[in-house]
């Protein structure tokens, strides 16, 4: 969607936050309300029930507008995240086996729209497990449907960054869903998310729960929304501060209250489940490891409900609770209750509980939690696998030979192997766990032996070699050090045609050494490294464009501001390692460390000098090109009417027009 300069979320709801302006809250919800909708009916699958929610978020939004204002790009984010919340509190009120029957809508316009039905019922909690900053990205990009660029201006960071961090995000819903069940390529995943995201919601209920808002018939409250998002935001204020704005006779009924309520949930069930275990206080308190105790405490974690002061509270107090209790005890006692709690017929909430247990467990004891697991090592979720990785890691540090003799014997033995191995279109296979794995070892090689990780490498079968690449070190930095031996790990061990691919991607990890390099020791290491390794002209390329970006951003704090000076400096280098390219990388790294504000007036002189000595549209046309919002418009316009190839200057111009007043777009 393409937004003007004054229809943008920040304008929007600073219109509506300072003078309840009507006409800015209707584009609002015009803008976002098919989000809410369908992300309310993938939840719940009853349209009524969605509806409701769709109006809840809607004046959750009318009350959080001054704050909202402040972080605009987070809107997106929240209003996901809000809606989620508020379709949970919903369903509490529907039997389990409703709650669970989650919308599968199919989309003909999907890549595989059988696939895409399947993932659909997994999409939104997926999401959820991102972190802000991936979620953040996903949503701008496939639902605001901004470019990278401009995603990049407004988060402060490189084009290249934002481009790799929306892979990584995507790569990781792929795996997410690989786990439900799903086979979707990131490819597939991110048509299907710019589809599902484009449907807009009923005509009836943008009227209808806009004109309830602004009216003030709609009559939910939305503290719950308000403070649930309070104790989740690490960028909101801590909650002491909150507490501390509540007058102490306030807090201390409120304190009150919570105790009597935790004191009634742990002396009874939850009220959602008929067969929870009936624990009493002092059962739980004469014997905390006592079958009964665990069980109203996994029912309690599970349960779980940030939706007031006083459940913040109770929730702080579960966590303490369940803290202390895996302190006091042994590794092993630990596991062997985490698999037991992982029989009982809890809800989806359980797993954090399972979770918060391995990773105890894995502190105290890396290579027993590793042992105890090794028998499912191939099927553990997302978060579990992140923590037996980070287990064997710790192991291998202390004892690389023991932890690689035990990786030897998973792998002989079949256990890293899942079912699905080698059956994917494009050839990458499922062993996620087995792909990490195999990185630690790797990588620790790359240290202490290279010739040994090679021929390593080499022994793996070939789709293991593409898994360990694609899954393993996609994840993880290439360590200070190993750069080349890594490459020549590559071009041995994959085919030309997939060494390639992986070393001449400009987006790639390949890629991603450039940048650490000069940020480590500038233009002059990466040159040398160059020459080291042989680089091809593909790799010398992808290297150059990457480090251009770097190597100008370095240049310009060692002399405390962008000059030309600086870009002469790069141009001499560009000049060294691909000369044909100098122009269109030095315009790209213009681009690149010229964020949407008054930097534009030091680097757009520059720019034109620079065109007015090589005559380069390539130059105007990557500076211009990377660049987004819709800041001095009117300047980078007249710069694009230099440009003199036609057709280049047209695709530049229509860019511009929606942020270019109306004589000056028909102008051009």
């Amino acid at each position: 969607m393409v937004k003007s300069m004054t229809d943008t979320d920040e304008s929007l709801l600073i219109a509506f936050a300072s003078h309840r302006d009507e006409k800015a809250f209707r584009a609002l919800a015009d803008r976002y309300l098919g989000l809410v909708f369908h992300t309310a009916m993938r939840r719940t699958n009853q349209r009524q029930l969605a509806e409701e929610i769709s109006q809840n978020i809607l004046c959750a939004l009318a009350e959080k507008a001054p704050s909202l204002a402040k972080n605009p790009d987070r809107l997106p984010a929240w209003l996901h995240r809000a809606t989620l919340f508020e379709s949970s509190k919903a369903m509490r009120a529907e039997s389990s086996h409703q709650r669970r029957q989650l919308l599968q809508i199919p989309d003909d316009t999907a890549p595989d729209a059988s696939a895409w039905t399947d993932a659909l019922p997994h999409l939104d909690a997926a999401i959820e497990t991102l972190s802000d900053a991936d979620r953040r990205v996903v949503l701008l990009h496939f639902f605001d449907n901004r470019p990278f660029p401009g995603i990049a201006r407004s988060l402060g960071k490189s084009t290249v960054a934002v481009q790799k961090q929306s892979q990584r995000a995507l790569e990781k819903l792929a795996r997410l869903l690989r786990s439900k069940g799903v086979t979707l390529s990131a490819t597939a995943l991110a048509t299907g998310l710019s589809t599902e995201f484009a449907k807009a919601a009923p005509a009836s209920l943008q009227q209808s729960a806009t004109t309830a808002v602004l009216t003030g018939t709609a009559t939910y409250s939305t503290t719950g929304l308000t403070l649930m998002f309070a104790a989740k935001s690490k960028a909101l204020v801590p909650i002491v501060v909150l507490l501390c704005a509540l007058p102490l006779a306030l807090q201390q009924v409120a304190i009150s209250n919570a105790r009597s309520r935790i004191e009634q949930l742990q002396a009874g069930s939850p009220p959602m489940l008929t067969a929870a275990p009936k624990a009493t206080n002092a059962t739980a308190k004469s014997d905390p490891n006592s079958l009964s105790a665990w069980k109203n405490l996994a029912y309690r974690v599970t349960f779980q409900d940030s939706g007031s002061m006083m459940n913040y509270m109770k929730n702080k107090r579960i966590e303490l609770e369940l803290r202390e209790r895996l302190e006091a005890m042994t590794p092993d006692e630990i596991l062997s209750r985490m698999d037991e709690i992982a029989t009982w017929d809890l809800p989806d909430g359980a797993s954090t509980l399972q979770n918060t247990m391995l990773t105890e467990a894995a502190t105290k004891d890396s290579q027993g939690a590793l042992k105890h697991c090794e028998n499912r090592l191939a099927q553990v979720e997302e978060t579990q696998r992140f923590q037996l990785v980070k287990a064997f890691a710790k192991w291998m540090q202390s004892d690389s030979a023991g932890a690689t003799a035990w990786f030897d014997a998973m792998l002989v033995g079949g256990k890293l192997k899942s079912k699905g191995l080698g059956n994917r279109g494009n050839e990458q296979c499922h062993d996620q766990m087995m792909a990490d794995l195999m990185r630690v070892v790797i990588t620790d090689l790359l240290k202490s032996a290279p010739a040994l990780a090679i021929e390593r490498f080499k022994s793996l079968a070939p789709d293991q070699r593409r898994a360990m690449i694609n899954f393993g070190f996609i994840s993880k930095p290439i360590e200070p050090g190993t750069e080349a031996p890594f490459i020549n790990m590559v071009r041995q061990g994959l085919t030309a045609e997939e060494s390639r691919y992986i070393l001449s991607n400009p987006h790639g990890r390949y890629a991603e050494m450039a940048r650490g390099m000069v940020k480590e020791g500038g233009l002059a290491k990466v040159g040398s490294f160059l020459d080291a390794i042989s680089a091809s002209p593909e790799e010398r390329r992808t290297f150059a464009e990457a480090a251009a970006m770097g190597g100008l951003s370095r240049l310009k704090r060692e002399s405390g501001h962008l000059d030309r000076a600086a870009v002469d400096a790069l141009r001499a280098w560009l000049a060294q390692q691909v000369p044909q390219d100098v122009d269109r990388f030095t315009g790209k790294a213009l681009a690149d460390n010229t964020p949407p504000d008054a930097t534009f007036k030091t680097t757009a002189p520059i720019v034109e000098a620079l065109y007015q000595e090589t005559g380069s549209d390539d130059l105007l046309v990557a500076f211009l090109g990377g660049l987004s919002g819709s800041g001095f418009a009117r300047e980078r316009g007249a710069l694009a009417a230099l440009i003199q190839d036609e057709t280049k200057r047209e695709a530049i111009m229509t860019k511009l027009k929606p942020y270019l007043p109306k004589t000056a777009g028909e102008a051009h």
